[in-house]
């Protein structure tokens, strides 16, 4: 049996009348306050207990379109009530359960967006900080160019990867199997998480090369005011990348690495958009290392 919990609306006075009168719409101003209750939930929940909300979200959905209606049209029949077997009151019983199984999908989308979005900051909490530092070593360091990804980039996705193992037999240890989602499911919230950090990816890429460019410029100008033209003309000779290409390149490597991360654990190839937004934000450091023959359009200005 279903019991309210304390503090719920209280139970719905039996339906009388016809099967217009009991008739049981879905108001959007209804869904959506449920939703949000669901959500300031789900908000204070660790992940295991989230997937545990989401089957016990899903086992009453199809209880309520299945198992529950089925036992409550047997018992109806079995009355001796002829009002509870009339096709008016069926009507009304079949379209509540229908309403109710609404509401749960709304709260099943909820608890599946809180899912993604847990992943995912893992995930980018391991992304964005090392990221940012890439500026500090190469800006006015005299670094060489960069040749290896840097250190970070295999740790990126650990977090999706471990989320990903949840169906699997091995994970029996620390995912309760009633916690476990079904892999359709699972493998809707790992592409949602990929694409939340590969596009996160993307922006903050994005402000850090802008920054680095501005930087460049300002410090370009000023040296150009303090030296003469023939130590320019030197300097330029001792440097043919500046610190700004270089940064364009480690992130290009690592972007490439990031590449093959989605490949070799996730089964992704390159068609998956956001990430081949990703690489054309660092296409100039193909042309600077001589894998393409043309330098491209900024794609900073986009």
């Amino acid at each position: 049996a279903f019991t309210a919990a304390p503090g719920s609306a209280p139970a719905p006075a039996p339906a009388t009348g016809t099967a217009q009168d009991m008739e049981v719409e879905p108001a959007a101003e209804e869904m959506a306050e449920e939703s949000k209750t669901v959500g300031l939930v789900a908000s204070a929940l660790k992940l295991n207990d989230l997937m545990a909300l989401y089957v016990d979200l899903l086992t009453l959905q199809k209880a309520l379109t299945g198992e529950l209606y089925d036992a409550v049209m047997r018992q109806m029949h079995q009355s001796q009530d002829a009002a509870l077997q009339s096709s008016e009151v069926v009507a009304a019983i079949r379209c509540l359960c229908d309403h109710c199984s609404k509401v749960v999908d709304t709260q099943l989308a909820t608890v599946q967006q809180r899912i993604t979005g847990y992943v995912a900051k893992e995930c980018i909490d391991t992304l964005v900080s090392p990221l940012k530092s890439i500026t500090s070593l190469y800006r006015m360091t005299k670094k060489p160019v960069p040749m290896r990804f840097s250190f970070f980039i295999p740790t990126i996705l650990t977090a999706a990867q471990n989320f990903q193992q949840c169906c699997t037999p091995d994970a029996e240890k620390t995912v309760p199997l009633h916690c476990r989602l079904s892999k359709p499911v699972l493998d809707d919230c790992v592409r949602a998480v990929l694409k939340q950090v590969t596009k996160v990816y993307h922006d903050e890429a994005k402000a850090l090369l802008i920054t680095a460019k501005k930087a460049e410029t300002a410090v370009s100008a000023l040296r150009k005011k303090q030296k003469k033209a023939e130590e320019d003309k030197a300097a330029d000779a001792k440097e043919d990348m500046s610190d700004t290409d270089k940064i364009f390149v480690q992130i290009y490597l690592d972007i490439q690495e990031y590449g093959n991360q989605l490949k070799t654990q996730f089964g992704l190839d390159d068609t998956f958009e956001p990430y081949v937004t990703l690489l054309g934000l660092v296409r100039r450091a193909a042309w600077l290392l001589g894998e393409i023959p043309d330098e491209p359009p900024n794609a900073l200005e986009t």
